[in-house]
Formats: structure tokens, sequence, C-alpha cells
């Protein structure tokens, strides 16, 4: 079976294609389990003090 990017990298590259369209300065994603609705991942860009986010 073919394994895609996993998660975070697959939000780096949707990001990079919405920035395209839609400019923005600062942006955060979330990964969501949709079961418990708790966050998994973050993708946060250009956000003060998120250096260590991931």
């Amino acid at each position: 079976m073919r394994q895609g990017p996993g998660p975070l990298r697959l939000l780096e590259r949707v990001a990079t294609l919405v920035r395209a369209e839609i400019p923005y300065a600062v942006a955060g994603w979330l990964l969501i389990d949709p079961e418990t609705m708790l966050i998994t991942g973050v993708h946060g860009e250009s956000v003060p003090g998120t250096s260590s986010w991931r």
C-alpha cells in the first residue's frame, strides 16, 4: 500500500497552495481527532512565539 505524506507535512503543502491563492501574514492550522475533538497537531506560520510548535 502506498503511503502519503504525514499529516503535518500535508498541512504544510496545503498551506502553500492556499497562500498562493489567498495571501496571508499569519496562519494556524490544526489537526483534530474526530472522535475526541482533541487537537493532535499544529502547523503555525509566522505566529510570534511558536517556534516550538509541531
